[in-house]
């Protein structure tokens, strides 16, 4: 059993004012250091739990570890009589904050490994792991809710996890070569979840209240607008793989392998791919290898459904912001296409030799 706690002060860069226009406006007073630079508060910690059992003849292995990563506060400005106050918070400026306080992860690992019956080596692992980042403001304000607006509010939370399911098998093999043939097989479950959850509705809520100069309200909380139901969503897809690998040295000199790798996903279909690896030792401190592959990789969820609504002003105009998710009606109409799957060939010669050997 291993725990871990850490803290680290935030670092502050920012220097006094020297602009023009010191103390009107959304200026703030000359000379004065209203802004924050540098590195946040971070407040992390993780415990983990490692267990062995080895009964007759067998091996399992228990791992846990749980994951408290990080606090950080995000700061920026709004200095004294700032038009996006409704009221002042505090006469000499404040710093809302964005702080994703709620940044934790899990990770388990359980596996079986034995001997069955003609040599083969089994080897059963199970994985799951999950980050879960939860959004609070501080310090802040809703002003299209005028003088009911609260100053503190929950944005809402993303949140993945994964589960692996992987099964293997190896065998040595005697070919009537110089050395046995590593054969290993197996294949692999894998399920992912994407989650977006929505905040509280005070931090995206229109409350329509317009402040003195203005035209149109501000809504959401400042900042950090939470995500809005509209935004909101729970996403998911598995996949299954299999694979097959052959290594051997065929010479005392040469050794070669051979992989292929099998993968159907529940949303971007089927794929195969394959590696080709060679090493051929000229002496026992010079060598030549080289491997030639081909790869997959599938959008993530996050990259496929993440969403989120904000709003900005540009002279005085307000606009909705938005990132649309690729599927969504308004993306297409506006020409967004399905994402891809990144496909890639690789090549990879080395020339190695060891530390004592003069080589270039």
């Amino acid at each position: 059993m291993a725990a871990q706690v850490g803290q680290q002060d935030q670092t502050d860069r920012a220097r006094p004012y020297l602009g023009a226009n010191a103390g009107t406006g959304n200026n703030p007073p000359a000379g004065r250091v209203v802004q924050r630079f540098g590195d946040p508060d971070v407040d992390q910690g993780w415990h983990r739990l490692q267990r062995r059992v080895q009964p007759a003849g067998r091996r399992h292995l228990l791992f846990v570890r749980h994951l408290q990563p990080a606090r950080r506060d995000l700061h920026r400005l709004l200095p004294p009589g700032h038009r996006a106050d409704q009221h002042r918070l505090d006469l000499s400026g404040r710093l809302p904050a964005a702080d994703p306080q709620r940044d934790r992860g899990l990770a388990i690992v359980a596996g079986l490994r034995g001997a069955i019956t003609g040599g083969l080596d089994v080897d059963l692992s199970y994985n799951y792991g999950n980050n879960d980042l939860g959004f609070e403001v501080g310090n802040s304000l809703n002003r299209s809710l005028g003088v009911a607006t609260p100053t503190e509010f929950y944005a809402g939370s993303l949140r993945t996890s994964q589960h692996l399911l992987n099964l293997d098998f190896s065998k040595q093999l005697d070919w009537g070569l110089a050395y046995p043939v590593t054969l290993a097989f197996g294949g692999e479950w894998r399920g992912e979840e994407f989650r977006q959850s929505a905040g509280e509705l005070a931090s995206y809520q229109n409350g329509g209240i317009v402040a003195p100069g203005e035209t149109t309200p501000r809504p959401g909380a400042q900042v950090f607008p939470g995500f809005s139901p509209a935004d909101a969503g729970s996403f998911d897809r598995n996949s299954l793989a299999a694979y097959v690998d052959l290594e051997a040295d065929l010479t005392d000199k040469l050794s070669v392998g051979l992989t292929g790798r099998y993968e159907d996903y529940s949303d971007f279909g089927d794929t195969t791919s394959g590696k080709l690896s060679a090493r051929y030792a000229f002496t026992d401190k010079v060598a030549l290898r080289g491997t030639v592959s081909t790869g997959f990789r599938a959008p993530s969820l996050q990259q496929q459904f993440y969403q989120y609504t904000s709003s900005t002003f540009i002279s005085g105009v307000q606009y909705a912001v938005r990132t649309f998710r690729v599927d969504d009606p308004v993306a297409i109409e506006l020409g967004a296409e399905p994402l891809k799957a990144e496909e890639s060939n690789n090549y990879s010669p080395a020339w190695c030799c060891s530390r004592s050997t003069r080589c270039t």
